[in-house]
C-alpha cells in the first residue's frame, strides 16, 4: 500500500510541477500506470486494465463535454481537445489507486 501511495504522491508532484508540458506529463502518467499494474497478478492486471480503460473513456468524455460547454477551461489544452490529454490518465490512475487501497482494506 505504501507503493501505491508513493506513486500517487509522485503523480501529484509531477502534476504540480510540469502541468504545462503535455507530452512529458502523458509519458509520466503512462509510466505510473504501468508501475501500478506491475504489483498485480495476471488476473488482476486484466481487471485493472479494463477499469483503467473504462475510467479513461468515461472521464475523457466528461472532460470533453464540460470544456466544450464552457463549464471550465484549461490554459494549455492538447491540440483539438479542449483539455490536456494527460488529465484523462491522471483520473484513471486516481480511480485505480482508490480501487487498490479499498481492496487492501476489504481483504
Amino acid at each position: 500500500m505504501l507503493t501505491i501511495l508513493s506513486l500517487f504522491v509522485t503523480m501529484f508532484i509531477c502534476m504540480c510541477m510540469y502541468w504545462n508540458y503535455n507530452i512529458f506529463m502523458t509519458c509520466i502518467m503512462l509510466i505510473i500506470m504501468l508501475l501500478l499494474m506491475n504489483y498485480d497478478t495476471k488476473h488482476d492486471i486484466i481487471v485493472s486494465m479494463i477499469i483503467y480503460v473504462f475510467s479513461a473513456f468515461i472521464f475523457g468524455i466528461g472532460e470533453f463535454i464540460m470544456t466544450t460547454l464552457g463549464v471550465w477551461t484549461y490554459s494549455n489544452p492538447t491540440y483539438m481537445l479542449n483539455f490536456p490529454i494527460w488529465i484523462i490518465f491522471s483520473w484513471s490512475i486516481i480511480v485505480m489507486c482508490i480501487m487498490k487501497i479499498s481492496l487492501k482494506y476489504l481483504k
